[in-house]
């Protein structure tokens, strides 16, 4: 059994995580935190999930759209339905009491789903302000009350830079299906987390039982991995070998040939080289994902009773 990737939901609102809970309890997915954050602490609280192991982080709007400029956590976004964006339309029209009320949507982009032919459904006048970025917010309210909008629908921020044009205002309230089709989302990406730990896991344990030197390179021929057995043979430790060019540290190896590999022109490649005055036979072989070449395996071991190579100034 190996580990589960960890799960871990930042949210802005204490309903949000009632539902959460709900949606975790009924469908029994494995999440490991939810915390109520502010939007202003949630690169910190991310960061901290971090440090506390998380692999993946579930969150809404803004706090979503923070936490994936400032850290490298994968973040599944929870992102509205159309249903309940349909709710909200009905909602609207509660409130404004009009034939055709004008309703304007201000929202980040990664909120949003397909609300299309809306109008004609639900018999509105719908614009939508939707935008990429935080900092183009409180222009977008501008624009909607300069367009004439009855009642405006949007996040925390919005609403508050709608409070001074005096306009009936709807908070984007999620429902348990956005929480649902996001942490079934965050369940397949922690499973295939999973699956590359369980490969990369099994992949080290061969590497490290191995009688062979055994070196993984990349397209550019960057050192990425070295089994103790390559540390012991070239006298270095892997924190040395990784991220330098394989050339520098067998300088006798036909570069042209192991580009060959690379590129897919030769399936093999065998050949004697000398390492620190020892010889070696090298075998390097191209590593395949979906048809494209990644890398190289390379493997080295001992010749046997092959005299060392011995120093000009040896005397």
């Amino acid at each position: 059994m190996f580990a589960v990737a960890k799960i871990m939901m930042l949210l802005s609102k204490k309903y949000m995580q009632d539902q959460a809970e709900r949606v975790i309890r009924e469908n029994k997915f494995q999440v490991d935190a939810i915390r109520v954050v502010e939007t202003v602490d949630a690169v910190d609280e991310a960061r901290r999930c971090i440090k506390e192991g998380a692999n993946i982080i579930v969150a809404r709007g803004v706090q979503a759209q923070l936490i994936k400029a400032h850290t490298n956590i994968p973040v599944v976004e929870i992102a509205m339905t159309a249903q309940e964006i349909g709710l909200l339309m009905l909602d609207s029209k509660k409130m404004i009491r009009k034939k055709i009320p004008h309703i304007a949507i201000v929202s980040l982009k990664n909120m949003m789903s397909d609300f299309s032919c809306f109008d004609r459904l639900f018999g509105v006048k719908l614009d939508c302000y939707i935008i990429d970025s935080f900092d183009e917010l409180e222009r977008a309210v501008e624009n909607a009350v300069h367009d004439g909008a009855d009642i405006i629908l949007g996040g925390d921020h919005a609403i508050r830079c709608v409070e001074r044009y005096h306009i009936p205002t709807l908070f984007l309230r999620s429902t348990e299906d956005s929480m649902r089709g996001a942490l079934q989302i965050a369940s397949k990406m922690a499973y295939a987390i999973d699956v590359e730990k369980n490969s990369q896991a099994q992949f080290e344990t061969v590497l490290e039982i191995a009688f062979n030197g055994i070196l993984k390179i990349d397209g550019a021929r960057t050192i990425l991995i070295a089994n103790h057995v390559m540390e012991e043979l070239l006298g270095k430790s892997e924190s040395e070998l990784v991220g330098k060019q394989l050339e520098e540290e067998l300088p006798d190896i036909d570069i042209n040939a192991l580009e060959s590999i690379l590129k897919g022109e030769r399936d093999n490649y065998f050949t004697s080289i000398r390492v620190r005055r020892n010889p070696l036979l090298l075998q390097a072989a191209p590593i395949r994902c979906d048809g494209a070449i990644t890398g190289a395996i390379l493997s080295c071991s001992q010749i046997k009773n092959a005299p060392p190579l011995k120093s000009k100034n040896v005397q």
